[in-house]
């Protein structure tokens, strides 16, 4: 009996500090679950600390503002939980204002050493404005009041300079660089048409090619006749192209004979705007100023 009695006394002792133990384990399985919660709520405040303070230190240099930011203090830490909050750098971006040409860094370019170069402004062709400024020029050359009419007919005049030299000499010096004119290529039958020594004054009928395009193919080109007169004074001379008229393609069905004035005058030969040359008539147009502007330059370069 006391056999008995001793052995349950030995059972209700052992079942005891079982229970001891099991509440012990949960004791302290309830503190760790609340170390592991202060843990987590002190990591949260302290990332809102430093997204704060970096945001403040953004916006101190963004406006360049010298006083110092204040610090928001983080919520301080036992030991046990700062060995599970990791640390946070708070760095400083670093701006710069770009121009066009500059470089733009970034903090993370500066710490690794590379900065991002911008494009550079495309620069202004000045070669290729220069060169649509002469194209705009030589097509207005063509264009309204290029043609001049007088009394309904188309008359090209200029006058020249000859300063210190007589009525005779500038009559001799043209007449002779007219004559070189009628032997060029190109000419068909050119000669002296009327010369007056009394008046100084003379006159050349030119029957010559105008070549609109050439090559090994074929050849665009029309015969082109006109009247070339000097008139001749003391220290100057007044030269006149008239009468002009051209025979294109005259052995062929497409083939027509034309005056100046029904083919190439600002009425015949310009759009409505007087913007463009007609495609039909504008290569007369333009052919005969090109040569109007070439006889005019040799007859001026003799005087000189």
């Amino acid at each position: 009996m006391k056999k008995i009695f001793t052995a349950i006394m030995l059972c209700l002792s052992l079942g005891m500090q079982a229970q001891t133990v099991v509440e012990n384990a949960k004791q302290q399985l309830e503190e760790a679950k609340k170390a592991q919660k202060i843990a987590k709520q002190a990591i949260k405040e302290a990332k809102k600390a430093a997204k704060l303070q970096k945001k403040l230190a953004k916006i101190k240099a963004e406006t360049g503002e010298s006083t110092p930011t204040k610090t928001i203090p983080a919520t301080p830490l036992t030991p046990a939980q700062k060995t599970v909050i990791p640390a946070t750098k708070i760095e400083k971006p670093v701006t710069q204002p770009t121009d066009e040409g500059t470089m733009k860094k970034t903090t993370s370019d500066v710490k690794r050493g590379w900065i991002v170069p911008t494009a550079p402004t495309k620069a202004v062709d000045k070669k290729k404005e220069t060169a649509v400024a002469a194209q705009q020029a030589e097509a207005q050359s063509y264009l309204i009041g290029a043609v001049p009419e007088v009394d309904g007919k188309v008359v090209f005049e200029t006058e020249l300079e000859a300063n210190g030299k007589s009525a005779k000499e500038i009559y001799q010096l043209l007449y002779e660089r007219m004559q070189e004119l009628m032997t060029e290529d190109g000419q068909i039958d050119s000669r002296m048409a009327l010369v007056n020594e009394d008046e100084n004054v003379i006159a050349g009928k030119f029957k010559e090619w105008m070549v609109f395009s050439n090559n090994f193919l074929s050849v665009d080109r029309t015969e082109f006749n006109y009247i070339l007169v000097a008139k001749c004074e003391d220290g100057r001379a007044h030269i006149s192209m008239e009468r002009m008229n051209y025979s294109y393609e005259a052995d062929r069905p497409t083939g027509f004979k034309s005056s100046a004035e029904d083919l190439i005058t600002d009425k015949k030969c310009l759009n409505k705007a007087g913007t463009k040359l007609v495609k039909l008539t504008g290569k007369f147009r333009r052919g005969t100023i090109d040569r109007k502007n070439e006889i005019f330059t040799v007859l001026a370069g003799a005087l000189r």
